[in-house]
């Protein structure tokens, strides 16, 4: 069960069943959506006893129940899924995996003001580039004709952020990466092209973004790892999926994660990073300026502060 907003602003709760046959085998139906005026514990367990009611079902054969973990679902105490274990103490509640992996990325990256950084630029970008028909428009036409000439693969049209699924924001960053040599192009043009006055000084802020190759850099690295978390995210929300099946997704996950922390790896990516960014002719590698030892720190410590010797390396 599952709680949203339609387009017109009313809220809507979801629901699905899961049925095990005597072989074992999984069946998942969905029942349709029921409007409600509020979201309330109490009021979302008069659906779920409406609808049961309505398919002729008994409470007392549920074993199980799966929300998110929103107070009015989750709570020990006045939430569902205490009120249906009240009436059925073997429906025990589990908190959607989907849902709490999606947490996960989204806390870690706020703990990541750098990847934070970057992600917030793509947000701006792309609501900068389909804010506006006429900007979109000129940038499909000089897409077309810059990769008709060049023999470069079309890349995908600029897709929106997904506001609550972190892990669904894959198609966000590739929209970028795949069309990174035609948007250069485009916001060079935007900064000297007569009918587009109104927004130059955001194209040449975006602009100098785009050039610099650690915006580049870190869009590759977030391309790869985002691919990554979708695959699993779209596994955890199988019909067929069960406890087993979902202990073994998020061990797959840790271990290929894992992998990735290699210096043979970082080497691969860096250097592949390095020749695009050649290519399309943005600024090399650099490190940022040299800062200062902050005061405070000890004075037995500021031999050994950690200042990177090279960009790789940084």
């Amino acid at each position: 069960m599952d709680e949203s907003s339609d387009i017109t602003g009313k809220e809507q709760v979801s629901i699905s069943f899961r049925t095990v046959d005597d072989e074992f085998q999984i069946n998942e139906d969905f029942c349709g959506f029921y409007e409600t005026a509020t979201t309330k514990s109490k009021d979302l367990f008069l659906i779920i006893k409406d609808v049961l009611l309505r398919s002729n079902l008994r409470l007392e054969n549920c074993r199980g129940q799966c929300y998110d973990g929103a107070a009015a679902m989750s709570s020990e105490i006045a939430g569902l899924q205490k009120l249906v274990l009240q009436q059925e103490s073997r429906a025990l509640y589990v908190h959607c995996r989907a849902h709490k992996l999606n947490l996960v990325i989204q806390d870690e990256i706020k703990n990541i003001p750098d990847i934070e950084n970057i992600m917030s630029l793509v947000q701006k970008f792309i609501a900068f580039t389909r804010g506006s028909p006429k900007r979109l428009a000129w940038f499909s036409s000089l897409k077309d004709q810059n990769e008709s000439e060049d023999g470069h693969q079309n890349g995908t049209s600029f897709r929106p952020f997904c506001p609550t699924r972190w892990i669904m924001r894959k198609p966000s960053l590739i929209s970028i990466t795949s069309n990174y040599r035609s948007l250069l192009v485009w916001l060079e043009d935007l900064t000297t092209n007569p009918d587009f006055t109104k927004c130059r000084v955001e194209a040449m802020a975006f602009l100098s973004s785009f050039q610099v190759f650690d915006t580049f850099f870190k869009l590759e690295f977030l391309r790869i790892i985002f691919t990554i978390l979708e695959d699993s995210s779209i596994q955890l929300q199988g019909s067929q999926l069960n406890f087993s099946k979902a202990e073994s997704i998020i061990q797959t996950l840790k271990q290929i994660l894992r992998s990735l922390r290699t210096e043979s790896r970082f080497k691969t990516l860096f250097d592949a990073a390095t020749e695009s960014a050649k290519i399309m002719d943005l600024d090399e590698p650099a490190l940022p300026r040299k800062r200062k030892v902050h005061a405070k720190i000890e004075v037995g410590f500021r031999d050994t502060y950690y200042q990177p010797n090279d960009p790789k390396e940084m």
